[in-house]
């Protein structure tokens, strides 16, 4: 049985390849979001791991499995997480952000930023 975060991340994976599209077609920041990729992002539930690939503009996918070397790794609540994954809204809740790397944590801060994504 599929759950509900598993629905909700393949949704979140075509908004993320859409919106990546969008930003390196563009010539004044293609570049600075072509330089952080790729990306792993883990998202630790109290019930559930899933890892998201960020490959490029055109590959987003995730997995419902832990990765061993995430760039970021991110500790929350299911219902948390759905809220997120559902909504590009400042978050009314919280989570713990953990950076393994210089460039996972410039890119969560780019597109946080950019894409107006957990801001």
């Amino acid at each position: 049985m599929m759950s509900t975060l598993t629905g909700l991340f393949q949704a979140f994976c075509q908004e993320m390849m859409r919106r990546l599209k969008s930003e390196v077609g563009r010539s004044s920041t293609g570049g600075y979001m072509a330089k952080y990729l790729p990306q792993t992002w883990v998202f630790e539930t109290e019930k559930e791991v899933f890892t998201l690939f960020i490959y490029n503009e055109t590959n987003v996918t995730f997995s419902g499995t832990e990765s061993r070397d995430p760039d970021v790794w991110i500790y929350t609540t299911e219902v948390t997480l759905s809220n997120a994954l559902q909504s590009n809204a400042k978050p009314k809740w919280q989570w713990h952000v953990m950076f393994n790397t210089k460039k996972g944590e410039a890119a969560y801060t780019y597109m946080r930023g950019k894409f107006g994504l957990w801001a």
